[in-house]
């Protein structure tokens, strides 16, 4: 039995194709990059990064959140009071 969707079958319907594509990647890439892009910071989790008292390695185990979600929310909170 040969696949349904094809590379003829997608250059003949390029709508449903893209409509398929879209479900897809909607149900399998939602939080893949940024599970917790959802959880908003609270005022104590933006003190601590923005004082950087201790490592960020350590902060990110006690936050539950990456090392670089630490580092670019220290970087857009910075360019933000330099901003406003």
């Amino acid at each position: 039995m040969a696949a349904k969707h094809t590379k003829a079958w997608r250059r003949k319907y390029p709508e449903k194709a893209r409509e398929i594509q879209a479900r897809h990647n909607a149900k399998y890439y939602k939080f893949q990059f940024c599970p917790n892009s959802r959880k908003h910071y609270t005022d104590e989790e933006i003190e601590a990064i923005l004082n950087k008292s201790i490592p960020d390695k350590q902060l990110a185990d006690i936050l539950g959140r990456s090392v670089k979600a630490i580092e670019l929310k220290r970087h857009f909170m910075k360019k933000e009071r330099k901003s406003g």
